[in-house]
């Protein structure tokens, strides 16, 4: 498989279509499944025909972008969403699109698209990352995901790793993630305390230096760590 698979990608442009194909198939195959059988909270396997199209690169990029249609099934969305992210700043162009899938109401093709425009990152805006760690939509509050964690909670623990990734060039971020620092899951404080330090300026510095005041626990009482 593989073999297969970086074989489709060599040749090029002439397998887009047919990949393409493979991952609508996928699609159709999955969508009576919620979630998709490929999808897993713990580990999640995109199709063999995403891996070929990332290693295609560029000449895929226009049908990879007509597979975000709100049209198509679940499973080919969140694949092409995926497939555009592992090509990082090559796929600059299909940002509009996936910007415009951050409105979906799969929360699955949503946390993909945030890793996808996250490995772009070029003419991203700061903005589309940063209002989604206050962002909950229906549904998103109440399903029970893996480590019982939310829909909302995998959300927000998906947009803020992006932010401190991109260090400080999310500067314009810094008061949505200082709110975050007090997210009622404890991942995003975390990751929000990440981004404030690489950000680097004094007003991130101090939000991140109060948070581990407020945070701080001594253990000799019970001999005990919350974390």
């Amino acid at each position: 498989r593989i073999a297969a698979t970086y074989t489709l990608g060599a040749i090029g442009e002439p397998a887009v279509e047919a990949l393409v194909t493979c991952l609508r198939d996928a699609g159709a195959r999955e969508a009576g499944n919620d979630p998709p059988t490929p999808w897993n909270e713990g580990a999640i396997s995109m199709e063999d025909a995403a891996h070929a199209l990332a290693a295609v690169g560029v000449p895929a990029i226009p049908l990879l972008v007509s597979l975000l249609d709100p049209s198509e099934y679940e499973w080919t969305r969140i694949n092409a969403a995926f497939t555009l992210g592992e090509m990082d700043s090559h796929a600059i162009e299909a940002v509009p699109a996936l910007l415009a899938n951050l409105t979906d109401p799969s929360h699955r093709v949503v946390r993909t698209v945030i890793d996808a425009l996250g490995n772009i990152r070029s003419n991203v805006p700061i903005e589309s990352i940063a209002d989604l760690l206050s962002s909950c939509r229906p549904g998103w509050d109440t399903e029970d995901l893996h480590r019982w964690w939310r829909p909302v909670d995998q959300i927000h623990t998906s947009a803020t790793p992006v932010l401190a990734k991109w260090g400080r060039d999310a500067v314009d971020a810094e008061p949505a993630l200082i709110d975050a620092l007090d997210d009622p899951c404890g991942h995003v404080g975390s990751f929000a305390l990440d981004a404030l330090q690489r950000l680097g300026t004094p007003s991130a510095s101090r939000a991140a230096m109060d948070y581990l005041r407020s945070q701080r626990w001594d253990a000799s009482i019970d001999h005990k760590r919350l974390f």
